[in-house]
């Protein structure tokens, strides 16, 4: 191959090292993230999301060994050799399928918790489900094109598919982030406590749904405008990571969200979070499996949470069901 088409090693090595060290910390980021998160919801999330939370990490351990192989391969294993940074093998462009798959799965979670937020609204969740599963199959074309154009000085023949998956994931995050703080918002019952917890929840809508679709743009904005590097690599190498950070983060925020949800009522502390999880005025809460839960005794807004044992406490104008645990004195969160 004529080194004609070769990159310049520092927009390209310098790029994919700082997209690498990028990922490798926030993969480490992940493990205490994910730690965290079977310390503290074990016994009370379901087994289905349990099962769930793993699969997204075992995915994203998979990410960032590749990408740091594909590292590994271009600086130590051909070292000298510039063009080894111009040439991608079938292990490198799988790297393009996973990242996609890993943001189908976030999109997917998130659109879940927008069916029950949204009273099962069938053209919203449809709209982005159909966007996700198109960002996806964009993503597999830019796998199959990049196998086919292993090259450099080629791979920007992907350049539809390539800015189309990355404008749709964009697009998804927005819409799904926007609906959510919308239904969220006409959630707020003039109660102080339970909309600041509505506030809160949808603080960490906003800025998750901000952040993911930011570096989409910004790297397609890297991508078009710059087609002589690849300094749109060190984003990319770390962006399925962000969605999988941000979604252990809002996993994890729950215990916080729950403890600032505490009001009191005559002397009892009512209390309950389950992020998404919550409908108005049908004496109805949603477990942790998103299955609706009928609650009785209140037939105000309802915040379940699930505790250890499957107790159930709830905020609203009435006295909670049970105690979060049987070993914490009555009215004590």
């Amino acid at each position: 191959m004529s080194t004609a088409g070769a990159p310049d090693i520092r927009a390209t090595a310098g790029a994919g090292l700082i997209g690498v060290y990028i990922s490798v910390a926030m993969y480490g980021w992940t493990i205490f993230q994910m730690a965290h998160y079977y310390q503290r919801s074990w016994r009370t999330d379901t087994m289905w999301l349990k099962v769930y939370v793993f699969y997204i990490w075992a995915v994203e351990t998979l990410h960032t060994y590749l990408i740091c192989a594909y590292i590994w391969r271009s600086a130590i294993a051909e070292f000298g050799n510039p063009l080894a940074w111009a040439v991608t093998t079938r292990v490198d462009d799988i790297v393009t399928g996973i990242t996609g798959l890993i943001m189908l799965s976030v999109h997917l979670f998130y659109i879940r918790r927008l069916w029950i937020l949204s009273e099962k609204n069938i053209l919203l969740v449809g709209i982005v489900t159909l966007l996700a599963f198109a960002h996806f199959a964009l993503e597999i074309a830019v796998v199959v094109l990049t196998i086919e154009f292993p090259s450099f000085d080629q791979f920007h023949k992907t350049t539809p598919f390539y800015t189309g998956s990355l404008a749709i994931a964009a697009a998804d995050d927005m819409i799904i982030a926007a609906s959510l703080c919308y239904f969220l918002y006409t959630r707020r019952t003039g109660i102080r406590s339970t909309d600041t917890l509505v506030n809160r929840i949808i603080t960490y809508s906003i800025m998750t749904g901000a952040v993911t679709s930011v570096v989409d743009i910004a790297i397609l904005i890297c991508f078009v405008a710059m087609p002589n590097n690849l300094v749109y690599l060190a984003l990319f190498d770390f962006l399925p990571i962000l969605y999988v950070t941000s979604l252990l983060a809002m996993l994890n925020a729950r215990e916080h969200l729950q403890k600032i949800s505490t009001v009191s009522t005559s002397g009892t502390a009512l209390s309950g979070f389950a992020l998404g999880d919550l409908r108005a005025g049908r004496g109805a809460a949603f477990d942790s499996d998103g299955n609706p839960r009928h609650d009785p005794v209140s037939s105000k807004l309802v915040f379940a949470y699930p505790g250890p044992g499957n107790t159930v406490t709830t905020t609203g104008l009435s006295e909670s069901m049970q105690d979060v645990s049987q070993d914490r004195p009555h009215g004590e969160v």
